[in-house]
């Protein structure tokens, strides 16, 4: 049984990583995470620190330059960082302790999966912000922002580097292959609205759609966790979403359509059809 959709697979994933990296000029096949993280480094208009001299994906706890602290403000959507934004001593010491923690409990749902996040993530930017835990956007792909508190479970920091990676997956297939026709500002008008898997809510049909995805692969992890009641409560949502989705598929280009068919299928396969949910 796959992790979840095509578009979060490591197949899918690294073909996405190949292309961009060929596209920049910096594409390694014996350097997929280097000659990626480069390629980003050369794309983007905003540079947080993504490592990509590491094996694999690495906490930054200190702001080094001004775009560092631009490209962390930007994920964070503040002007100013907050005076109390980073972990304190004892505080790092636990939150690197639940983050390793987390990271064994990917490798154990899925070790591709694990493999596939260490690969297009550069980093983990610890950071933290009154009534947030943390999040990503589409100009600052290879970064995920974590302002969780140190004293929660491991598997807390565990499916918010999944969900946040979904997030990631879903921002280097649009930049790739171009899933949605127009930005997001027509895409969060009325008559595009559908509501969203995590939040229960109206909102954009972008927004709908990346929560459609980041709900099955979450529910997925918590399948494989062996925690039934989160599995369910994960999915609860998500065929009202789909059947929004399905019924305004005009705001998807050919690509966009084929992805949503995907999930679809993968949906259809353990809940029933839109129709019978």
């Amino acid at each position: 049984m796959p992790f979840g959709p095509e578009v979060v697979l490591p197949r899918h994933v690294l073909a996405n990583a190949e292309t961009l990296s060929k596209f920049a000029g910096t594409f390694d096949k014996e350097q997929v995470r280097r000659s990626f993280l480069r390629a980003l480094e050369l794309i983007q208009l905003f540079k947080p620190n993504l490592s990509p001299q590491s094996n694999r994906c690495m906490l930054v706890f200190e702001i080094m330059n001004v775009a560092e602290e631009e490209a962390l403000r930007r994920i964070m959507a503040v002007e100013k960082l907050p005076i109390n934004w980073q972990y304190d001593k004892e505080a790092k010491v636990l939150v690197k302790t639940r983050i390793d923690e987390a990271w064994e409990l990917i490798r154990h749902a899925s070790p591709r999966m694990h493999l596939s996040i260490h690969t297009i993530i550069g980093s983990l930017l610890m950071a933290r912000l009154r009534g947030y835990e943390g999040g990503s956007v589409s100009s600052v792909i290879g970064a995920i922002w974590v302002g969780l508190d140190p004293e929660r479970p491991a598997e807390y920091f565990a499916e918010h580097i999944v969900h946040e990676y979904v997030h990631n997956c879903l921002f280097l297939d649009d930049m790739v292959n171009c899933i949605f026709i127009d930005g997001e500002q027509r895409l969060g008008e009325v008559d595009a609205l559908v509501q969203s898997s995590i939040l229960g809510i109206l909102r954009g049909y972008d927004k709908s759609y990346h929560s459609a995805f980041v709900a099955v692969t979450l529910a997925e992890l918590n399948r494989r966790l062996n925690r039934p009641d989160r599995h369910d409560f994960l999915l609860s949502r998500v065929p009202k979403t789909l059947c929004g989705l399905l019924a305004k598929q005009q705001f998807l280009t050919p690509h966009g359509q084929a992805m949503l068919a995907d999930l679809n299928a993968w949906v259809e396969a353990r809940i029933g059809s839109c129709g019978n949910r």
